[in-house]
């Protein structure tokens, strides 16, 4: 039964997105909206909204006293494609806990956020997809039938946002598509930008910002005085926040590592043999952390591209262009000494490495998106909404790569009307809202954009429409 009033319930936000965008929904619509505010948020920290608009997750550090609901939380795993543990190792705060504290902590959040949702009752869930709050509020709200969706801001073009119902991508949908004129019109533009081979630039900014600068000391000096405050405060938990020791010693890691980057033999140029391209995602990160679990270990999957290739095709892996401090020398020496397999330069421009490769290897990114308006086949082993793409192949059983990689190399460039169209179904899946450049003050035709997409929902959960994908 739909309330009088429609009622969103908001989870992960602070107090920054708040006031960019659901206090300005709210002006803009009849909907009440709640909060669940970030797990790290404490009260002092979110003074601005009164007591019965938000809802800590924990108002005080959870007592881990209890036994774990092992049944409660396996209960919550079916009929999901995310598990308890995934959760765990997704987080970069709770993977470095012991388990049975981290299995605890989630049990406590569960039953917690389950106490909320059912107090409050909110037509809709709108999360993001960042955190263990995000995933384990989409599998409470699963069980207790509560409508759960993680907003989805398009990479290509900007300002544009879809809906995701699953712990990926691949779920987003739309409940306010553009019309097929102004699909035909975008796809048009990105073709010309993208799979023209007559216009001789690169298309996407490929900025330098990895060499020579590096994350200012002011920023890891201000990071320094939160932690002491947290500290001080005593409202520091190992659950949300790294301790201040790891803090120093990651600092420490990464200033070494990019010491020794500078002393690595890589390339900066395209080579002329013929090549596969595969490009480090940067960790941790949800397109990888959480939109494809089982593929984390990203040097593992190098090894297992290197094992696929044949011998005339070399594998040329390109270092993080902002991440690059993230591996040691002796990781990416363990990269270089793999057979026919090449380093590139993060000061190297992504661009030409993926409109000169012959086949291009992604995870879950935007590599994969970028590779397919080139026309480029792509094999990615991470489920994606990029299979809108005709190019693009999802690996479904790794002993069967090789095959696959001998059949992407003798397949044709897609042509240009097959982009066209892998671009317009893609664009079903948006329609225009915000970016998540959250720098950047949102205009209120953008706020007003995002309100017709809530409509929407609203109109599609009174219709009985708005289910989740493997439930439809």
């Amino acid at each position: 039964m739909i309330k009088d009033r429609f009622k969103i319930l908001t989870l992960g936000y602070g107090e920054q997105l708040i006031d960019q965008i659901w206090s300005k929904v709210e002006l803009k619509t009849d909907f009440d909206v709640i909060h669940i505010p970030h797990p790290s948020i404490k009260h002092q920290e979110f003074k601005n909204y009164s007591e019965d608009s938000f809802f800590l997750l924990f108002n005080e550090r959870p007592l881990l006293n209890q036994e774990v609901d092992i049944n409660y939380l396996c209960e919550l795993e079916k009929n999901t494609e995310f598990t308890i543990n995934n959760i765990i190792l997704a987080d970069e705060h709770l993977k470095c806990l012991p388990y049975e504290m981290a299995i605890k902590y989630l049990s406590k959040a569960a039953e917690r956020l389950n106490i909320i949702l059912k107090e409050n009752n909110p037509n809709v869930v709108i999360s993001g997809f960042e955190g263990f709050h995000s995933s384990l509020s989409m599998m409470v709200c699963k069980k207790i039938g509560i409508p759960w969706y993680a907003i989805v801001y398009s990479a290509i073009p900007r300002g544009y946002v879809g809906f995701s119902s699953g712990p990926n991508s691949s779920f987003t949908k739309s409940f306010s598509s553009l019309p097929k004129k102004n699909r035909k019109k975008i796809a048009e533009a990105l073709c010309s930008k993208f799979y023209d081979e007559s216009e001789n630039i690169d298309k996407i900014s490929s900025k330098q910002n990895f060499f020579p600068k590096y994350t200012a000391l002011s920023t890891h000096y201000n990071n320094f005085l939160f932690l002491l405050k947290r500290k001080m405060r005593r409202d520091f938990d190992p659950f949300t926040h790294r301790r201040l020791r790891a803090s120093i010693v990651d600092y420490l890691r990464r200033l070494k590592n990019r010491i020794q980057i500078n002393k690595l033999d890589v390339c900066s140029k395209p080579p002329k043999n013929p090549y596969a391209f595969f490009g480090f995602h940067m960790q941790p990160e949800i397109g990888i952390d959480v939109w494809a679990p089982f593929f984390t270990d990203q040097i593992n999957t190098i090894m297992t591209i290197s094992r696929s290739l044949p011998p005339s095709h070399m594998l040329v892996v390109k270092i993080h262009r902002i991440d690059a401090d993230n591996w040691s020398n002796s990781e990416l020496q363990k990269i270089k000494k793999l057979p026919n397999v090449k380093l590139a330069s993060a000061s190297a421009n992504t661009n030409s490495f993926i409109k000169n490769a012959s086949l291009i290897f992604s995870i879950q990114g935007t590599i994969a998106l970028e590779a397919c308006l080139y026309g480029k086949n792509v094999i990615s082993f991470g489920n994606t909404m990029y299979e809108d793409f005709s190019s693009l192949t999802t690996v479904s059983n790794l002993n069967n790569l090789p095959q696959l990689v001998q059949k992407s190399l003798q397949t044709a460039k897609t042509p240009r009307s097959e982009v066209l169209l892998g671009i317009e179904k893609l664009l079903l899946r948006f329609g225009p809202g915000l970016s998540n450049d959250w720098s950047v003050v949102k205009k209120d035709n953008e706020i007003s954009n995002f309100c017709y997409h809530l409509e929407k929902i609203k109109e599609a959960l009174m219709n009985g429409s708005m289910k989740f994908k493997n439930e439809q």
